[in-house]
């Protein structure tokens, strides 16, 4: 898991989103309202979006493509019952929530990371 994550408000535009991801070389971003998790934003929905001639990034906010309601999990869950869902559901992150606050964010990456962990490399 990567703890506290790049998270953005609701209110963000696509650019400061776009400019997040590249600045940190990150895939996914969980997106906040007064502090509570309301959606998560990925790569592919600003590549997505950016085909579009007509949306303009700088004035637009991320609350036109983030997906609301992502797969949370409390911190104490299982990896291997959270890797389950996603494997299941297809889901690419699931984010962290700890008492109504996003304390990380679980990816492929994350898992893959584990499992070079695990058997060496």
């Amino acid at each position: 898991m990567t703890t506290i994550p790049v998270q953005v408000d609701r209110s963000a535009s696509l650019r400061t989103v776009d400019d997040l991801m590249k600045r940190y070389d990150i895939r996914h971003i969980p997106v906040t309202e007064n502090e509570k998790l309301i959606g998560v934003v990925c790569e592919s929905d600003i590549r997505a979006i950016s085909a579009i001639k007509e949306i303009d990034f700088d004035s637009q906010n991320v609350g036109l493509i983030l997906t609301y309601k992502p797969y949370s999990v409390s911190p104490d869950m299982l990896v291997s019952e959270v890797a389950k869902q996603m494997l299941k559901e297809k889901f690419s992150c699931t984010v962290v929530v700890d008492k109504g606050k996003v304390t990380g964010i679980f990816t492929e990456s994350d898992a893959l990371k584990m499992l070079i962990d695990l058997f060496g490399g």
